[in-house]
């Protein structure tokens, strides 16, 4: 390995030369001594084979200008792209994978480096042998998902794994499209496959997402004339109905019930039964569910309403090859059925000896 720290012309003075040893000491490792491979990686921004310096001057311009192209990955990060994304020929990639990690840990760059690699194994092949959808990067928000979007891109262009294998044009009118039907907001993304004729129902000023559930319950409780109803702040109650009433209810319409509640595992309970059972009799019963059956919905009402539509054959969802998908731990278990239910291999017969690798 080559580890590059500043390029010295022949006007660098012994003095600057020396301030650069000292500056990457640590990383260098003693004289006569090789450096440990996980500290050159925490002391580099960006990763790539030595021959990449050896090519034509502008593959080596266009890798340097794209930042996000070639990072220098942590051994972690490094080894779940080894181990799934870029498995070698005749290994079976270790999907499906959740990534978890502390805020800033790289969880979207992972995410993004096994996305680019999916898309790239798309793109490459003749328009003709493709299949109908392209994989989907799925985001809660529309800034994230220009992120995305630009930094997918530049791994498939600049990234030398990839890059010097088949050179992809993202302009032309084909791969355009492609990459606009590849990267999709969550409920945008959903609000597509409603069928025309029921559309009106999930489009106006009906829609209530989290601040202006806060606005309406901090009106109601404020009225109440009990404490405990009082105290019940918006994000407790919003998360009790979002996670576990809407977000667990049945295909008959029928919310998660308190007895329902107390029959899920400790692991699944992250409230008391005494403060579901008052959000559910208080807060969802006695208003929020009026609200609901006279028009108004939320995300958890659309992905019902698209997981009964497929269950009676009036949608068809089962149409991508790779669903990828950002914070996915704010996804509820119904979001989840419906993410997997998007996957072409989700209907796959398996024989009985084929199951044991799932």
């Amino acid at each position: 390995a080559k580890f590059l720290i500043a390029p010295l012309a022949k006007e660098t003075t012994a003095e600057e030369e020396q301030k650069l040893c000292e500056k990457y000491r640590q990383a260098l490792g003693a004289e006569n001594e090789v450096p440990a491979w996980d500290q050159l990686l925490k002391a580099s921004g960006r990763s790539y084979p030595a021959l990449i310096m050896a090519a034509d001057e502008m593959v080596w311009q266009r890798v340097q200008q794209e930042a996000g192209g070639n990072l220098a990955l942590s051994p972690e990060e490094a080894d779940v792209l080894k181990n799934v994304g870029f498995a070698a020929n005749g290994e079976t990639e270790r999907y499906p994978l959740f990534i978890n990690g502390r805020p800033g840990s790289g969880k979207s760059t992972i995410l993004q480096y096994l996305f680019a690699h999916r898309l790239f194994m798309y793109l490459r092949k003749p328009p003709e042998e493709r299949l109908p959808n392209p994989p989907v990067y799925l985001t809660y928000s529309q800034e994230l998902l220009d992120v995305a979007r630009k930094s997918v891109r530049a791994i498939i262009e600049c990234n030398v794994h990839l890059a010097t294998e088949h050179d992809i044009d993202f302009d032309s009118d084909g791969n355009s499209e492609y990459m606009n039907r590849s990267f999709r907001e969550f409920q945008p993304f959903l609000l597509d496959m409603v069928p025309p004729e029921d559309k009106a129902r999930f489009v106006g000023s009906g829609y209530i997402d989290f601040p202006q559930f806060r606005l309406e319950w901090d009106y109601q409780r404020k009225r109440d004339p009990e404490q405990q109803v009082r105290n019940l702040h918006p994000e407790l109650a919003w998360h009790v109905i979002r996670t576990f009433i809407k977000g667990m209810s049945d295909s008959d319409g029928g919310y998660l019930s308190p007895e329902g509640y107390s029959e899920l595992s400790k692991d699944h309970r992250t409230v008391s039964h005494e403060i579901f059972k008052l959000v559910f009799e208080r807060v969802c019963q006695k208003w929020y569910r009026q609200e609901c059956e006279n028009g108004r919905w939320d995300s958890q009402d659309l992905t019902r309403y698209i997981l009964d539509s497929y269950s009676e054959g009036r949608v068809e969802i089962q149409r991508y090859p790779g669903i990828y998908c950002d914070e996915a731990q704010d996804f509820t278990r119904n979001e989840l059925e419906l993410l997997l239910n998007l996957s072409l291999f989700s209907q796959r017969r398996l024989t009985h000896e084929e199951v044991k690798q799932v």
